[in-house]
């Protein structure tokens, strides 16, 4: 805990309220976020763009549709982000 100086009694209250929000607050080196599903679902839909883009070019079945559901996907993640 700190010294406090000086003879006021509000700064001393004051002051020893500050040390104790302190010792209650915990503080990590890294900033830690709230977990989150936009990561892994905008993961899954660039898979499919890329998936789907090589289905298509190379003329394979379903290659479209993959390719316009995944960009569907990514451009919603990327509003609702």
């Amino acid at each position: 805990m700190r010294k406090h100086m000086g003879s006021n009694p509000i700064s001393c209250i004051s002051a020893k309220f500050v040390d104790l929000i302190l010792a209650m607050t915990h503080y990590h080196g890294f900033h830690l976020v709230s977990p989150s599903p936009w990561p892994l679902i905008g993961a899954i839909g660039a898979m499919g763009l890329a998936v789907g883009g090589v289905m298509f070019f190379h003329s394979y079945m379903y290659g479209e549709f993959l390719l316009v559901l995944s960009l569907i996907l990514v451009l919603s993640i990327m509003i609702v982000w």
